[in-house]
């Protein structure tokens, strides 16, 4: 059954989707960053390519 809020409902799960790619963006770049500051270029390409 239809309730009329199916767009509205629709749009909060893609905005959600939306900021959790943002999160995991945010976590490969800290990550690969971090490791190479630490001398970890091994991890630090593990970490951008596969995050």
């Amino acid at each position: 059954m239809r309730t009329g809020s199916e767009p509205a409902t629709a749009r909060s799960a893609l905005r959600a989707r939306f900021w959790l790619s943002v999160w995991g963006l945010v976590w490969t770049v800290f990550g690969t960053v971090a490791f190479a500051l630490a001398g970890r270029p091994g991890w630090a390409l593990a970490c951008g390519c596969c995050g």
